[in-house]
């Protein structure tokens, strides 16, 4: 299952109770903090945290 708005699609894994966030085509103004959250059971009691992301230019490739 799996859900894309622009530049970014989410991509649920229930056998392995996770999911993807995956985000395209960040530039260095998209520096910033963002709000990651899972809905628990349909209320307004969602467990998340935040993450701030830096993004550099530079070559593509694996770490």
């Amino acid at each position: 299952m799996g859900e894309s708005k622009g530049e970014v699609s989410v991509t649920d894994d229930q056998d392995q109770l996770g999911f993807t966030v995956t985000m395209r085509n960040l530039q260095e103004k998209d520096s910033d903090w963002y709000w990651c959250a899972v809905e628990i059971n349909g209320d307004d009691d969602d467990d998340g945290t935040s993450l701030y992301f830096t993004v550099t230019t530079g070559k593509m490739g694996l770490l």
